[in-house]
């Protein structure tokens, strides 16, 4: 069975991936798994809060920390009292037992957990732990001492774990329940590497009947070399040349998507890669994206863990990353 691991904080940004949960579980045929990361922040943020913790504070401070040859207190061993994370752990659970309530009445299969740690780490570490096949989360929330600074969190886990990760920019165009999945853009170079996230992206369109756009992106003719241009291929001989590619890349899956009646749409564009992927994804109108995280750079390639990460912070479509093995 998969398994979607998702990542909450407690804040409503966080909970922004939830609907795009809701449409994706069915699909996959997916458990959700809740998952809160309880830190040290929130510990202190607890005492600091709460008067009736002030003796806990006391010996905190006094047991977490020591006087540095500088004169500054520095970190040493944890405290020995555990009320405050009886506390966070208790004020965790009823939180993810909520959100799991209203995904279960969305027909969802849902368990929740809480961890104490780094909230990265965690999250890869339990990912690998239940053989999660994806990672869903919001890419940023507040920061601070209430809340994971949730963009510096998503872009650690994007590069600690193998897992696939759909991410989304806030509300901006989420998935929901609400409105179909109707087009899916599926970034192609050429390489090996690209064509790893070829499999998600057909199953989902073959599961959801979403149009399956092929996205690849030509260099402009000021940036193209003779190695690159062969014989000093005509600029628009080349681009033709990379649709006729892009059908021959689907390979074994074309004919499975034409007989459940998936459109696939060939298209080749000029530009620089990531601003090529953005700019088709806002005028096609695109319900999410689909990419490996990297792929081999050179003349030939564009070097996709690049790439990728330019397309998160620009894009306002849900983007779906596969690790490229």
């Amino acid at each position: 069975m998969k398994t979607i691991v998702v990542p909450l904080d407690g804040s409503a940004l966080a909970e922004q991936i939830l609907p795009s949960v809701r449409v994706l579980a069915p699909l996959l045929s997916a458990d959700v798994h809740l998952l809160h990361v309880i830190t040290e922040t929130d510990r202190y943020h607890l005492l600091f809060d709460d008067p009736r913790s002030e003796g806990e504070l006391e010996a905190a401070l006094t047991t977490r920390s020591e006087i540095d040859s500088g004169g500054l207190a520095v970190a040493t061993a944890p405290a020995a009292t555990q009320t405050s994370w009886e506390v966070l752990r208790f004020n965790a659970k009823m939180y993810l037992a909520e959100q799991a309530k209203r995904l279960e009445a969305a027909g969802l299969r849902v368990d929740f957990e809480v961890e104490f740690g780094f909230p990265a780490e965690v999250i890869a570490a339990t990912a690998a732990r239940v053989g999660a096949s994806l990672i869903a989360m919001a890419t940023h929330g507040y920061s601070g001492l209430r809340r994971w600074a949730l963009g510096s969190v998503a872009d650690k886990v994007l590069h600690i774990s193998k897992t696939p990760m759909l991410l989304v920019r806030g509300s901006e165009r989420m998935l929901s329940p609400e409105r179909a999945l109707k087009r899916i853009l599926l970034p192609l170079d050429g390489s090996e590497c690209a064509r790893q996230a070829i499999p998600f992206a057909t199953e989902l369109a073959a599961k959801t009947k979403a149009e399956l756009m092929l996205l690849t992106v030509v260099a402009p003719p000021y940036l193209q070399t003779p190695e690159v241009m062969g014989s000093y291929l005509q600029y628009d001989e080349a681009v033709e040349s990379a649709r006729q590619r892009l059908a021959y890349e689907l390979g074994s899956y074309a004919d499975e998507l034409h007989e459940q009646g998936v459109a696939v749409f060939p298209v080749a564009v000029s530009g620089l890669p990531a601003e090529a992927i953005v700019d088709e994804a806002i005028d096609r109108g695109a319900d999410l994206v689909v990419m490996a995280t990297h792929g081999a750079s050179g003349l030939r390639r564009w070097a996709l863990g690049s790439v990728a990460d330019k397309v998160l912070h620009a894009i306002n479509a849900p983007l779906l990353l596969v690790h490229a093995q």
